[in-house]
């Protein structure tokens, strides 16, 4: 019988705000939590992310522009 790999992964945080400054900044702060965390700045760049995918924890800005 195959082993079967144990893996661990890091949980996957994703912030949508079109303030760029704010973004980072969340992301920054997961980062140092110890998620994996990248911002974007509109919902086309996050839907086209290769993390999209992965995601686990979305945080997103309720008053964006043109949503």
């Amino acid at each position: 019988m195959p082993e079967i790999e144990a893996r661990t992964s890091v949980p996957v945080v994703l912030i949508l705000d079109d303030d760029i400054e704010v973004g980072t900044a969340i992301a920054e702060l997961m980062r140092a939590e110890g998620f994996e965390s990248t911002s974007f700045a509109t919902i086309g760049e996050l839907l086209a992310s290769p993390l999209f995918e992965r995601a686990n924890c979305l945080i997103l800005d309720v008053q964006m522009p043109h949503m």
